[in-house]
C-alpha cells in the first residue's frame, strides 16, 4: 500500500514536530490547538497529551516509511494485547523505507524521538484501584500518583477539565479492603458466587464457540504452512508473502491467547476458603 498525506492533518502533525523539537511541552501544544478550534484525529474539540505522545510513536509513517508490525494483536473482548504490550520489539518490525512522501522534518523528529520516555506498560495496575475508581465530578477513572490518586481528566487537561482533588491511595486502599471484608466475603455471599460461577462454566463449556475457535485455527494453521512452503520454493515474492502471511500469523496469536485464557473446559472452580483467601489479600 501507499500513503497520501492529508493537507490539513499533515500541517498540524508538522507544526507540532516543529513546536515540540523547540522544547515546548506536549500539554502546551495541546492547548494551543485546542484553543485554536483545530480538530483532533478522532475529532474532538480537546486535545491531550496521550493524542499528541501518539503522533511521536508514529514518527516513523510521517518520515515517508511504511511499517508492519509494530503492534501486538488486541483480544476484543478483554480489551488487552497479546503478552500485555502494545508494541513488539523494534527488532520484529519490518520497514519499507521512503514508501511515500515524508509530512515532517527528519532533524525535527530525530529531537523529539530523543524526548520520548519509554511507554508504561498496562499490564498490572500501578495500585489496586487504579482505573477502578470513577470522578464524582467527570466520571473519568482515578489512576495511581505516587501517593495519591488522582482524577485522568486532570492529568490529561489540566484543572480547567475537572476540579477533583487527589485522595490518599492508603487511606482509599483501606477503605475498600474494609468494605470487602465487611460486605463481600460473607459466607451467604460466596455461596451465590460460587453457584453462579458454575453454572457459568456449564454453559460456556456447552457453548459452540470453542469449536468454531478450534476450527479457524485449524484453517489458519493449514494456510500458513502453505505459504511457507510457496515461499520456500520461490514460487511467490517476499511482499506477496508478507502481505498474505502477517494477517494470518497475527490472527493466529489473538486464537491462541484466546484459547488459554477461555479454555473453560480445564478452569477448576475455587473452595469458598480460596474465595476467602484471595478477597483478603
Amino acid at each position: 500500500s501507499k500513503l497520501v498525506p492529508d493537507p490539513p492533518k499533515a500541517k498540524v502533525v508538522a507544526e507540532y514536530f516543529t513546536r515540540r523539537a523547540r522544547g515546548e511541552s506536549r500539554r502546551q501544544i495541546a492547548r494551543d490547538f485546542s484553543a485554536r478550534g483545530i480538530r483532533s484525529p478522532s475529532g474532538n474539540a480537546r486535545w491531550s497529551e496521550p493524542t499528541l505522545r501518539a503522533f511521536e510513536d508514529n514518527h516513523l509513517v510521517y518520515l515517508g516509511h511504511l511499517t508492519y508490525g509494530r503492534h501486538n494483536a488486541r483480544l476484543r473482548k478483554e480489551g488487552r494485547f497479546i503478552g500485555g504490550r502494545k508494541w513488539r520489539e523494534r527488532s520484529e518490525w519490518v520497514v519499507t523505507e521512503e514508501a511515500h512522501p515524508a509530512i515532517i522534518d527528519e532533524r525535527a523528529a530525530e529531537v523529539v524521538v530523543g524526548l520520548m520516555r519509554p511507554q508504561r506498560s498496562w499490564t498490572k495496575r500501578t495500585a489496586s484501584l487504579s482505573g477502578i475508581l470513577i470522578c464524582g465530578e467527570c466520571s473519568n477513572s482515578f489512576w495511581s500518583l505516587g501517593e495519591y490518586y488522582g482524577c485522568s481528566s486532570v492529568n490529561r487537561w489540566g484543572r480547567d477539565a475537572c476540579g477533583a482533588a487527589n485522595v490518599n491511595k492508603s487511606d482509599m486502599d483501606r477503605s475498600a479492603r474494609q468494605f470487602i471484608v465487611e460486605h463481600i466475603i460473607s459466607p451467604t455471599r460466596l455461596d451465590r458466587t460460587l453457584r453462579d460461577l458454575t453454572r457459568y462454566v456449564k454453559k460456556r463449556r456447552n457453548a459452540p464457540e470453542a469449536s468454531r475457535n478450534d476450527a479457524e485455527r485449524a484453517k489458519l494453521e493449514r494456510e500458513v504452512f502453505r505459504l511457507l512452503d510457496l515461499y520456500a520454493q520461490g514460487l511467490v515474492d517476499e511482499e506477496h508473502w508478507r502481505r498474505e502471511y502477517e494477517p494470518r500469523r497475527r490472527r493466529l496469536e489473538v486464537l491462541q491467547a484466546s484459547k488459554e485464557t477461555v479454555d473453560l473446559a480445564a478452569w477448576k472452580l475455587p473452595t469458598k476458603r480460596e474465595l476467602v483467601e484471595a478477597a483478603e489479600e
